[in-house]
């Protein structure tokens, strides 16, 4: 097995370095996740890393993914997260839009907000379903344990079939192009992936936001030199 205990996903070149790269927590990006009402839990899963795979997966999106504030008790938020559906189009499932870009998504940062994303897995019935980082499929995985692990958020003995939705809610800080993959084991012992291509954003840091996060490590780096001198 090969060893992962010195590459780091961005010093990745080629086949042979990602192959011993460390996997990528999901945890640096989602702050939650739920599938319906069950939230995720965060697992090193050892079966992540199948060696057969199913030709395509069961599941799809069903329909465009929606912005939903979670402090609904805050008027400011449900009105951002309204604006921001009205002036944001966060997929394009049309059957003229090449397949690979039905799987691209925008979405908004913020532990305010969630990202409600309507998906079906059909008729297969779904034993267990994880969300990782499409990057930790190349690995090795962590090869400290007995057998080699991926970091997941996971919904273990899922057992359905039909609509679900997968909400997710990123940090404060995230930006960019982020590639997850569903992972997916049916009730028939099949292994397979879904790919979401997201691009998530946040508003703007305005000047004064920058100058109060300046003045805010400079109180801080104030107070403990005021601790130490007492």
């Amino acid at each position: 097995m090969a060893n992962s205990c010195c590459i780091l996903p961005n010093q990745v070149r080629n086949w042979n370095d990602w192959s011993r790269a460390v996997p990528k927590d999901p945890q640096t990006i989602i702050y939650n996740a739920y599938i319906g009402s069950t939230q995720g839990v965060f697992q090193n899963a050892d079966d992540f890393l199948a060696t057969t795979w199913a030709a395509s997966s069961p599941l799809g999106v069903v329909s465009n993914p929606v912005l939903v504030a979670l402090g609904t008790d805050n008027l400011q938020n449900v009105a951002e997260a309204a604006q921001w559906n009205f002036l944001n189009i966060t997929g394009n499932l049309a059957a003229s839009n090449a397949i690979p870009l039905r799987k691209v998504f925008f979405a908004r940062r913020g532990s305010q907000f969630q990202l409600n994303i309507p998906m079906t897995s059909s008729a297969t019935t779904i034993v267990d379903m994880v969300l990782s980082f499409r990057f930790n499929l190349g690995t090795s995985g962590n090869v400290g344990a007995t057998a080699p692990t991926v970091p997941v958020i996971a919904w273990r003995g899922y057992n359905n079939s039909g609509p679900f939705t997968l909400s997710l809610t990123f940090n404060n800080t995230v930006h960019g192009k982020q590639s997850l993959v569903v992972w997916t084991k049916d009730n028939g012992g099949n292994y397979a992936v879904f790919e979401l291509e997201l691009y998530v954003f946040g508003p703007s840091i305005t000047v004064q936001q920058n100058l109060q996060a300046v003045a805010n490590v400079r109180a801080l780096a104030n107070a403990k030199k005021m601790v130490k001198v007492s």
